[in-house]
């Protein structure tokens, strides 16, 4: 995706027939910067958006796109797309939401075996030991408990965004 942002400023920038250093001029930031945009080595900050949309005269989606959106795409087309790329988000954050909710499930029990074996070994009654394990196996269930909460509610979310909101395709 960056390749395609940085392809399309190059393109944009010679198109206004500006060379480098006069694109980076007028924005603030060094002719290096603009470089390593248009090479892909790095992206724009967000910041900059705006002010790289008014220099080109292009809109920020344009950019973000990495093309000029056609004049014939319907807003219906656009629609789906902006849903598309919101379904592929919120995808990514709840895969991301149960890997890390099943890697925190996993050392709370290993750390609870861990305190477990450390207690059995030390223990000098039974009743210190059957105390001392109480807290573990109550956090473990509380844990497991949130996890599964958690992950029905992951299940049963929606991500929607108001029309108003120009999120890029992705």
């Amino acid at each position: 995706m960056k390749s395609n942002i940085g392809e399309f400023l190059a393109i944009l920038r010679k198109s206004k027939g500006m060379t480098q250093q006069e694109a980076a001029n007028w924005l603030g930031v060094s002719n290096k910067t603009v470089s390593s945009w248009e090479t892909g080595a790095s992206c724009p900050d967000i910041s900059m958006l705006p002010a790289l949309a008014e220099l080109y005269g292009v809109t920020c989606d344009e950019l973000l796109r990495g093309e000029r959106i056609s004049a014939e795409e319907s807003p219906e087309k656009r629609e789906e797309k902006r849903e598309k790329s919101l379904a592929r988000l919120l995808a990514m954050y709840r895969n991301n939401a149960a890997v890390t909710s099943w890697i925190c499930a996993g050392l709370y029990v290993t750390a609870a075996i861990a305190a477990l074996l450390i207690g059995a070994r030390h223990w000098r009654a039974l009743s210190d030991f059957l105390w001392g394990s109480f807290s573990p196996s109550a956090g473990c269930f509380c844990a497991s408990y949130k996890i599964n909460i958690c992950a029905f509610n992951l299940r049963r979310t929606t991500l929607t965004a108001p029309p108003s909101m120009n999120f890029p395709v992705i």
